[in-house]
């Protein structure tokens, strides 16, 4: 079935179902929050019983600026009132059930679970699926749905769009960006988007403490791999005693792929008794093999793990790995 077939055959199973349940992933990102706004604003414009949500709250500088931000809820588990047969619960940028909000593993019957996603190693979970992992941003694809099912392109969808194609392609210089990236986001201009105050609020909200933070993590930076890749830490006690949150580390672990002849960044972030490993690469090369073997995934440019280990072993298995992987030459990213 082409794409737009299956574009137009998963806009009419919406339209079918009065009700929609949104969910994005764990510490959602630009494309999960700005997606997720933009299909809450269709829905609502179409007469649908729309509610959002995740399993962790939404984070700044989105929950300033997206529309329908504020009815965005955290939820532990799948809501049981969720599951009836007039139900779409539609699960976005996510890559399997586990990281979305628990209970979807089990299954959602009698409502019906879509998938849309743009992660190569999506595991292809629910009832209707809509995976492309050549889409730039799942914002992309879900600009693309609403072309197929006649939905009004209204500002406040077009912002959120926008958010997500370009936070997720690294506003246009990532190898994820595709021509259809560039074409939909001169769309959205043409619609009234504005590239410059979109980008303030985006990227020109940083506290003085938050960073204090990223000089902590600039101060740790070694090197290993034979110096082609770039890592450093945050603690706990890092967060607590300048009284950021964890959220104030978006956009760092970018940074490390910056550095000169490094062609991987990994940052490691304690979180009570585990740590978030956050994998970049730059080129050709890719992390998603790396981050799926310490039972993580993503894009072959940008992935993550968590592990469930104290900072210090985290940090040891991380240079194991590191080492290996450097036994032998990066995966050529795909």
């Amino acid at each position: 079935m082409s794409k737009a077939s299956s574009l137009a055959r998963l806009a009419h199973t919406l339209a079918l179902l009065p009700r929609w349940r949104i969910l994005v992933h764990e510490r959602p990102d630009g494309d999960a929050l700005g997606g997720g706004s933009a299909l809450v604003c269709w829905g609502k414009t179409l007469g649908k019983d729309v509610l959002w949500g995740g399993p962790d709250p939404i984070s700044p500088p989105y929950d300033a600026f997206l529309s329908m931000s504020c009815e965005y809820r955290a939820y532990e588990e799948l809501p049981k009132e969720w599951l009836r047969d007039d139900t779409a619960i539609i699960v976005i940028d996510t890559s399997a059930p586990s990281r979305s909000v628990r209970g979807i593993e089990d299954g959602v019957s009698p409502a019906t679970l879509i998938n849309i996603d743009h992660h190569g190693d999506n595991t292809k979970f629910g009832d209707v699926v809509y995976v492309d992992n050549k889409a730039s941003a799942t914002s992309e694809i879900l600009w693309d749905l609403a072309e197929a099912g006649g939905w009004r392109p209204c500002i406040e969808a077009c912002i959120g769009v926008y958010t997500g194609i370009v936070t997720d392609c690294g506003h246009f210089t990532y190898a994820n960006t595709t021509p259809n990236a560039h074409r939909v986001a001169a769309r959205l201009l043409e619609l009234g988007v504005k590239p410059q105050e979109l980008d303030e609020r985006i990227n020109s909200k940083s506290s003085v403490k938050e960073l204090h933070l990223w000089g902590k993590a600039y101060s740790r930076v070694a090197l290993i791999g034979g110096g082609r890749v770039a890592f450093t830490w945050l603690s706990d006690d890092d967060f607590q005693e300048l009284g950021v949150s964890r959220y104030s580390t978006e956009g760092l672990a970018n940074e490390l792929v910056k550095v000169n002849g490094v062609d991987v960044g990994m940052l490691l972030t304690e979180e009570g008794d585990c740590v978030r490993v956050s994998f970049r690469a730059r080129g050709k090369t890719s992390v998603r093999e790396l981050a799926q073997r310490l039972g993580g995934g993503g894009h072959p440019q940008a992935a993550a793990c968590k592990l469930h280990l104290s900072l210090s072993e985290a940090i040891d298995l991380i240079k194991e790995e590191v080492e290996r992987l450097y036994a032998r030459p990066f995966a050529p990213g795909r």
